[in-house]
């Protein structure tokens, strides 16, 4: 069986307009949550944190990508494509980009 890749992007988040004016939202950043414990580092699966407090037009950028190998067949695997062929998004919280 041939492998397959699983891509994370993550770029710009704005914030709710609470959110910006809470003075306790001090840094922003995304933790990736992957089945399994070997497809990636919990440092590879963590984006930059960055200032919440800045203002930045067009939302905080976390400028985030991550590809990852996945081996066909693997439990991984059928995790994830599980989860991308759920039409119920709290099975997983993985959507799509369309």
């Amino acid at each position: 069986m041939a492998g397959a890749a699983l891509s994370i992007g993550v770029g710009a988040l704005e914030l709710s307009a609470a959110l910006s004016r809470d003075a306790a939202v001090a840094e922003l950043w995304v933790e990736v949550d992957l089945p399994g414990d070997d497809l990636a580092t919990s440092e590879q699966l963590t984006t930059k944190r960055i200032d919440a407090r800045k203002p930045m037009a067009g939302g905080l950028d976390l400028g985030y990508s991550l590809s990852v190998p996945v081996a066909a067949g693997s439990v991984a695997f059928e995790a994830l494509r599980e989860a991308l062929a759920s039409s119920q998004e709290e099975d997983a919280d993985v959507r799509t980009k369309d």
